[in-house]
């Protein structure tokens, strides 16, 4: 692959919790095994444009999951492309006081220029990309500073070699690379291989 340009790997799995004490009860027990950085899901159910209400809700969340953690562990919020970009700035400018490690997904990817103007509006770094394919999908969003963490998915965006192509591109444009894996042992096993390989890696999904 190009030769071995790190020694670890950093690695996240996901928490979760019905309710803003779950949450932080989860994250906490997730921490106290030893990981350094975990990644939740922290928005209800969104319309085109909502209330306060559902904006208090997340922050809460949030801010719970921060109380529980302290400052020394990195949060990593996944959106699932569920937002449109004037809701996904919203809740994105109340997370920024919890100093989110980077805020996934916050729109669907397939439109880029529809999530560049969120990487503008917010100092949280974007990151995206289990959706999309090939290098010529990941294009779009550099040319536009969409996003600047790359997520391709090993088993999707066009195999090992590809997904090699893709961090390679996205040095140019000073992104960093977390590969999708949401899978098992197997597929793990070939992002670590990547990510071993690549400068610009940032940090691994686990499940």
């Amino acid at each position: 692959l190009g030769g071995r340009v790190l020694d670890k790997v950093r690695m996240y799995p996901h928490f979760g919790g019905a309710a803003h004490k779950a949450m932080a009860k989860n994250a906490r027990k997730i921490v106290d095994r030893g990981w350094t950085a975990i990644k939740t899901v922290p928005v209800p159910v969104t319309n085109v444009v909502d209330g306060p209400r559902k904006l208090k809700q997340a922050e809460a969340g949030l801010r719970a999951v921060r109380e529980a953690v302290g400052d020394d562990v990195d949060i990593l919020l996944d959106l699932h492309g569920r937002l449109t970009p004037q809701m996904a700035i919203q809740y994105g400018k109340r997370f920024e006081r919890y100093n989110p490690f980077f805020l996934e997904e916050p729109v669907q990817a397939e439109n880029a220029k529809a999530m560049a103007p969120v990487a503008r509006a917010l100092s949280t770094p974007i990151a995206t990309g289990e959706r999309l394919f090939l290098r010529w999908g990941f294009r779009e969003i550099l040319d536009n500073a969409a996003a600047s963490v790359l997520q391709p998915d090993p088993c999707h965006a066009g195999g090992i070699s590809e997904v090699r192509k893709i961090a390679s591109m996205a040095e140019v444009y000073y992104a960093g690379i977390a590969p999708h894996n949401p899978y098992g042992p197997v597929a793990t096993a070939v992002a670590v291989h990547l990510d071993l390989a690549c400068p610009n890696f940032l940090i691994q999904e686990m499940v």
